[in-house]
């Protein structure tokens, strides 16, 4: 499998197989991620796990009842899954609220919010955007923005930024024993913010 960094856009597809998993071609990453948390349960950072082993072209459960999570086992078959989409698709812009600072804006989609908690790493990221022409506070902010893994939160800075795509890769996240999901992530250029699209979420 290639390195993350020559996993381009091009040579990569994820695509939604009818009632069934989503399937992944392009050789794709994929890791598992957990989140080191203080005492208080605030998050501090990310933990890179294992890579899971894949081949060039590999399926990731939809249904939830995959006994192999996060891969397909063809559970979906016998559970009768009906994988019809609901949601509306409303644009993230439409979705989201917009903080002005005096050096980022901040742009908070909350009902995509996955309860990471990262945004109340160093103090809660809403009145530090308020007081970002502090560089500490500023530099907060950014972070974890960035290492919000639902997409909620996007910053951006007073002037004009080119995000220009790196890499694509799978992450596969557990908080607790509660939540389960995969996220394609996008790493972006000037480290304002990663775009996180969500692959699936189910209860546990």
């Amino acid at each position: 499998m290639p390195e993350p960094s020559e996993t381009t856009r091009q040579n990569c597809s994820i695509k939604i197989i009818k009632n069934g998993p989503y399937l992944v071609s392009g050789a794709i990453p994929i890791f598992s991620m957990t989140i080191e948390c203080d005492n208080t349960g605030i998050p501090i950072r990310w933990i890179k796990g294992k890579t899971l082993q894949t081949t060039g072209t590999y399926t990731l459960c939809r249904c939830g009842q995959s006994s192999n999570k996060p891969f397909c086992d063809g559970s979906h078959i016998k559970a009768d899954f009906d994988g019809t989409e609901v949601s509306d698709n409303e644009p993230f812009e439409k979705m989201a609220k917009t903080i002005d600072g005096p050096e980022l804006t901040l742009k908070d989609a909350e009902i995509l919010c996955a309860s990471a908690r990262f945004c109340h790493r160093g103090g809660d990221i809403w009145p530090a955007i308020l007081k970002s022409d502090d560089f500490k506070t500023k530099e907060n902010a950014i972070q974890n923005a960035c290492d919000c893994p639902s997409g909620r939160l996007v910053v951006l800075s007073g002037f004009a930024v080119g995000f220009q795509f790196i890499h694509l890769r799978i992450n596969c996240m557990r908080f607790g024993t509660e939540l389960l999901f995969a996220a394609v992530e996008n790493q972006l250029t000037n480290h304002f913010a990663t775009a996180v699209i969500i692959l699936r979420r189910t209860e546990r």
